[in-house]
């Protein structure tokens, strides 16, 4: 029996520039074996709170992998 551990990171940083905004970059690589090619995903976020009780999130999320594509996220939250 062989077991084969693929080598993988996530790294995250998260910045608040002022009390409603909050800056996020995140970085997700994993090698899973020798057959199949690296995948990597990198991902900048802004989080904005313009008045209490909503929220607005800025997403950009960029895929490179065997078929790389990128992601534009728009996100309204309002809790009632």
């Amino acid at each position: 029996m062989q077991i084969h551990v693929a080598p993988a990171t996530a790294q995250e940083a998260d910045y608040r520039v002022s009390r409603g905004v909050n800056v996020r970059g995140k970085f997700d690589w994993l090698e899973p074996n020798d057959v199949v090619p690296n995948s990597r995903r990198y991902a900048a976020e802004v989080d904005i709170v313009p008045v209490p009780f909503t929220e607005v999130k800025l997403a950009f999320r960029h895929h490179d992998e065997v078929l790389a594509f990128q992601e534009y996220l728009v996100q309204f939250y309002f809790p009632f």
